[in-house]
């Protein structure tokens, strides 16, 4: 995923791979993290280019075990036509095509929220968005 500018909270060091059409962002604690505790990987994307290819949304992988975990977004300015929730799929199905069940409403704040359970096995889950009416999605969000 592309991105002009993203913050990480001090508990953590980002690392970014940078790929043709975006990047990987991988967060390094300073600490190894602990079973049964809570960690806020909150930081911010800037999509300065306002090119639809540049984001897309924001999923990972859960190769351990989380009981519990949260994605939200909050969309300033322009907001996408369609949000939708990624939940357990593979790298290569990831982001998934929204369906009328995994559709998100922003509120009035213009935040997106989903919450999962029991997520592991390297499956990816997370928000996904459209920036553009797809026709293939049969409806706009």
């Amino acid at each position: 995923m592309s991105a002009s500018s993203r913050q990480i909270r001090p508990s953590t060091t980002p690392g970014a791979t940078h790929y043709e059409d975006g990047q990987q962002l991988q967060f390094w604690p300073a600490q190894p993290m602990r079973r049964c505790k809570s960690y806020d990987l909150r930081y911010f994307i800037r999509n300065a280019a306002r090119d639809e290819r540049v984001l897309t949304g924001e999923w990972m992988a859960f190769h351990e075990p989380t009981r519990f975990a949260t994605f939200t977004a909050t969309f300033i300015g322009e907001q996408p036509t369609t949000v939708w929730r990624v939940d357990r799929l593979t790298d290569i199905a990831a982001p998934g095509q929204p369906t009328r069940d995994t559709i998100l409403h922003l509120d009035e704040k213009q935040l997106a929220r989903t919450e999962f359970s029991d997520l592991y096995g390297g499956l990816y889950s997370g928000i996904a968005c459209y920036w553009l009416f797809r026709p293939e999605c049969g409806f706009m969000g």
